[in-house]
């Protein structure tokens, strides 16, 4: 099946990778909306185990939930709606920050955000201007209490974390998200069906997406585990 055969909320199978180096991913006017690094630094892959790792004890926190079908348990850290489900517009702070013994693991996640951010934009002035932009838009729209960083407010760290086809509507617009990646087994990888990209999600890789405007999802796994951070900035927050 061609990548291009999918369509919104349908769930990708088994496809191999066919974006495996550094890449910027443009759409049909030349604008960035997305790129990959499939290797970080020494710091980043650090935080990334020891966040992961962490939280993964931390099932009090668990939000059990269904996407596209799929049963998934993820932990939301920043902004997360009163009543506790996933939508994001105008939302407080998550019940992960409620434990003072999360405090350390919560640094770690503001520190690995900045540090996608700088890793990110010393790949490329374009990005490096994108970041600075929604950076000025999220102090502008959002309250400062529960930003999480200097350019997102909110995110989450997905377990085995395998979605249908979609776009995360209620993040800013021109934003480009963060997401990293632990995983072992096979498949898993981040599929964009209009710009026929597979993208390999291997083990400390990051991937920048536009997730608002870009259809999005994750094609089928095998293995023992297929683990995400994701980094949102989002309006509507209180």
């Amino acid at each position: 099946m061609k990548l291009s055969d999918y369509k919104e909320r349908d769930i990708p199978g088994f496809h191999e990778p066919n974006v495996t180096e550094e890449t910027i991913i443009r759409n049909a006017k030349g604008k960035i909306i997305g790129a990959y690094f499939p290797e970080t630094t020494g710091n980043i892959r650090f935080l990334i185990d020891y966040i992961i790792e962490n939280c993964r004890d931390s099932k009090k926190s668990f939000i059990p939930h269904v996407y596209g079908d799929r049963k998934l348990e993820s932990i939301f850290f920043g902004g997360l709606r009163l009543d506790g489900s996933l939508g994001r517009h105008r939302c407080n702070l998550a019940s992960f920050h409620s434990y003072k013994e999360n405090n350390d693991v919560l640094k770690a996640i503001s520190l690995l955000g900045e540090l996608g951010v700088a890793f990110a934009s010393s790949r490329s002035d374009e990005i490096k201007a994108a970041f600075e932009e929604q950076r000025r838009q999220q102090k502008l729209l959002c309250d400062s209490s529960v930003c999480i960083t200097n350019h997102y407010t909110s995110g989450s760290i997905n377990f085995n974390g395998l979605l249908g086809l979609h776009y995360d509507t209620a993040s800013l617009p021109n934003v480009l998200n963060l997401i990293f990646y632990k995983r072992k087994g096979k498949g898993g990888n981040l599929i964009l069906p209009h710009y026929e990209m597979c993208i390999d999600s291997c083990s400390y890789s990051l991937a920048i997406l536009n997730v608002k405007e870009t259809l999005h999802g994750v094609t089928a796994f095998e293995g023992d585990f297929r683990d995400s951070i994701v980094y949102y900035s989002v309006s509507g927050m209180e």
